[in-house]
Formats: structure tokens, C-alpha cells, sequence
């Protein structure tokens, strides 16, 4: 099994299951091209990196995937099997840099485009707080009126309930 397959990760929430953050693998594969583009030979720029990762499975993807370079494998499928779970777009774009000799622009195109996205990810959640706070305090005004307000109008009402308008009769029913 590769890295990424022994820790499941799954790149739909922040944080995989051996606390590998996206910003961790982003990093991790700017530092790549940044070797790749000062002329470091990929086997040698992927062993530095696997020695000197700060998380296991990065260590452990970037060794794999110097692994399958040095039996023959070609980059692109190299990367794969080192790689698996980052997003499709970064395997086609480390294709495209392999077969034009571009190979360290590539990657650092697919590192730009995941912090993009990573940074819009956080940039929505972070926009969705405030009206989530909003409806929660609602929600709970609604119910606070509704568990301690109406129930001690209710005597003052006992006895004229059709003489209220449809609306209150309902709510002092609950």
C-alpha cells in the first residue's frame, strides 16, 4: 500500500486521518519544484525531501515515488503511485510537464492552483460563520421566547383565546 492509502485520506475535508493538512502537502510540493528548478536530478530532490519531511506520510510518498523512478517508471506514473490523492488536475499537469521538459513549472502551476483553492475553501468557510452564528441566535430567541415568555402570558389570556388574533392562538397552544 502507498502512504496515502494506509492513512485514508480523504481530500473532501481539511485534515486527513494522520493530521496531513493540504497546506503540509502544498508546501511540501512547492519545495519540490523549488529543487527541481535549482537543477537537482528528481531522484536526488525527491530523497532530500523524503528524509527531511516533517510528516511520515509525506516522507513516505516522496520515497515511493523515488522508488518508482529509479526502477524505470516513467514521472507521470512515478508521481501517481507516490501521489495518489491529490487532485486530478496535478497528475495531468505533471504529465504535461514531463512530456515538455517543463517538468518543474508544472508542479509549481498544480502548487499554485492547490493553494488557490485552498485559500478559497478557507475564505468561504470563514465567510459562512457569521450568517450561521446569525440564524443560530434566532433560532435560539425563537425558542427562548417560546419555552419562557409565552407561557407566563398565558393566564393573562386564559378564557379569551378566540379573541385573539389566529397567529397568537397558535402559539399559546404550544
Amino acid at each position: 500500500k502507498t502512504a496515502y492509502e494506509i492513512v485514508d485520506c480523504d481530500w473532501s475535508s481539511d485534515v486527513c486521518s494522520s493530521d496531513l493538512t493540504r497546506a503540509a502537502e502544498i508546501l511540501a510540493l512547492g519545495e519540490f519544484a523549488t529543487l527541481v528548478e535549482a537543477g537537482l536530478p528528481l531522484t536526488e530532490a525527491l530523497g532530500l525531501l523524503a528524509e527531511g519531511a516533517s510528516n511520515p506520510v509525506l516522507g513516505q510518498a516522496f520515497a515511493e515515488t523515488a522508488q518508482a523512478l529509479k526502477r524505470g517508471d516513467a514521472l507521470p506514473d512515478a508521481f501517481r503511485r507516490g501521489f495518489p490523492a491529490v487532485p486530478d488536475y496535478v497528475h495531468r499537469l505533471v504529465e504535461s510537464g514531463g512530456e515538455t521538459g517543463e517538468f518543474a513549472k508544472a508542479l509549481r502551476d498544480a502548487v499554485a492552483q492547490m493553494d488557490y483553492e485552498e485559500r478559497l475553501r478557507r475564505e468561504i468557510r470563514n465567510a459562512l460563520v457569521y450568517p450561521l452564528f446569525l440564524i443560530a441566535a434566532g433560532i435560539a430567541a425563537v425558542l427562548f421566547i417560546l419555552i419562557a415568555v409565552v407561557p407566563r402570558f398565558k393566564p393573562m389570556f386564559a378564557g379569551r383565546e378566540s379573541s385573539l388574533p389566529w397567529l397568537s392562538q397558535v402559539v399559546m397552544s404550544l
